[in-house]
């Protein structure tokens, strides 16, 4: 069970992270001792599978990984214990999909990228905001097409929404709907922005956070993710 929160949390997430260091460590892909991913598991990751634009969603978006499989057993990994390695791999995935993104004929010579922060339960069982830390490696694999994006951090949430997880699609649009803020600055004017996030589910949430930015004056030229489940 995850941890809840308050004093109990922190102590089970401490823990956890000993009872880590005490077990011999396996795969998370196959089971293989001694390594937290395989060999054979980073290459089912790193093969080179072009970025799909996601079908079923009324904007452009980039995903190059379904959430299954290895894939998302690391996305849970990298939830669950904010471990760096599963964090790296989570930005291998999400480069690919800005690399697609930048491919596009909309997109100049810059492009702006807005992340959706993680959620405060994650943040408190992972210890870090794991969107964000995913960006960081998505970027870093990026090398010199990292130059021709920046970051900005302008979307933000006027309340924390209740948890998406049991919620049908248009429950989740509902439960989103004008939770999102943006904070105008300067460079979210200054080129198409690409919206970040780590897992397309339903779409909810993207679509939410790019109304906001839309009705801002922004202009999205669409959304990418490490992995979707479409």
């Amino acid at each position: 069970a995850r941890p809840r929160g308050g004093r109990s949390g922190c102590w089970q997430c401490l823990g956890m992270g000993i009872l880590e260091l005490a077990l011999p460590q396996a795969c998370i892909g196959c089971s293989v001792s001694g390594v937290r991913v395989c060999a054979a598991c980073r290459q089912k990751l790193a093969s080179p599978t072009p970025a799909l634009h996601v079908g079923n969603m009324p904007m452009a978006a980039w995903s190059c990984a379904t959430y299954d499989g290895v894939v998302q057993r690391v996305v849970l990994a990298a939830k669950r214990t904010g471990h760096r390695e599963f964090l790296e791999l989570l930005g291998m995935l999400h480069a690919r999909a800005v690399c697609a993104a930048l491919a596009d004929d909309r997109v100049g010579e810059r492009l702006g990228v807005v992340l959706i922060h993680s959620g405060s339960r994650t943040r408190h069982v992972a210890g870090t905001d794991v969107v964000a830390s995913m960006l960081n490696y998505s970027r870093a694999r990026l090398g010199a097409a990292s130059t021709s994006t920046f970051v900005v951090d302008a979307l933000h949430l006027r309340a924390p929404p209740t948890s998406q997880k049991k919620l049908a699609r248009a429950q989740r649009l509902h439960n989103v709907e004008g939770r999102f803020y943006v904070r105008p600055t300067r460079a979210l004017y200054e080129a198409p922005i690409l919206v970040v996030d780590d897992v397309l589910t339903t779409g909810a949430t993207i679509l939410a956070a790019s109304a906001a930015l839309r009705r801002a004056g922004v202009f999205v030229v669409g959304a990418a993710v490490a992995a979707n489940r479409t």
